[in-house]
């Protein structure tokens, strides 16, 4: 059979090009502004880093994904910063993990399930989850390309920001590399005063300005 690696998932070619065809409807995020950043919204198939100072609504833009998401989705939201999530913490897919090893242990739960359709993983504060090396990241970025690319599904990870060094005004993700680079549209956020956010998609050079 012909087909192609993801992430170490062998994939069926004709499959995948058919599911995506059909099925790239986007999910709204109910800001017109910030929709059309995201070329209509968040994309099936598709990884997002939402990244950005404290306070620039990363998390709240990700969670509006759960709430416009289709009827059929199964949403799962993983916070990796203790009570950043305190309105929603203890339903079934919306928990706790600061340890890299302990998400991986997850997804392989998620993955040993039947197939889904429209899934949609958010994990937020990732730069907040501990690991012990760096082969468990890349076993974190193989699990999620399974679970995205069988179930139809997307990813949006937020990260908090990091100045670089020797440029005190650039503004970096608090990632490991390997974790940027395997993402499909970088997204910055940064605050235009007080009520204001500015959000940047970086990978095709637009952004808009909304109202909080």
């Amino acid at each position: 059979m012909e087909g192609s690696k993801r992430g170490g998932y062998l994939l069926d070619i004709k499959t995948l090009v058919n599911n995506y065809l059909t099925n790239i409807i986007p999910i709204s995020t109910g800001i017109p502004q910030l929709d059309d950043v995201l070329e209509g919204g968040f994309k099936p198939y598709t990884k997002y880093m939402l990244y950005g100072e404290a306070g620039t609504w990363k998390t709240r833009i990700s969670l509006r994904v759960v709430e416009n998401a289709p009827g059929d989705s199964a949403p799962i939201v993983i916070s990796c910063k203790h009570g950043a999530l305190p309105t929603i913490t203890g339903e079934e897919r919306f928990l706790h993990i600061d340890r890299v090893e302990a998400i991986n242990a997850y997804l392989e739960r998620i993955l040993a399930l039947p197939p889904g359709k429209n899934s949609i993983i958010i994990i937020d504060d990732l730069d907040h989850a501990g690991y012990n090396n760096i082969s468990e990241i890349y076993d974190m970025l193989s699990l999620l390309n399974k679970i995205i690319y069988r179930d139809q599904g997307l990813l949006i990870v937020t990260s908090g920001v990091s100045q670089q060094p020797g440029n005190t005004r650039t503004l970096k993700p608090r990632l490991p590399r390997v974790v940027q680079a395997s993402m499909d549209i970088h997204i910055f956020l940064s605050r235009e005063g007080d009520n204001r956010i500015r959000i940047y998609n970086m990978s095709i050079g637009k952004s808009a300005i909304i109202n909080i």
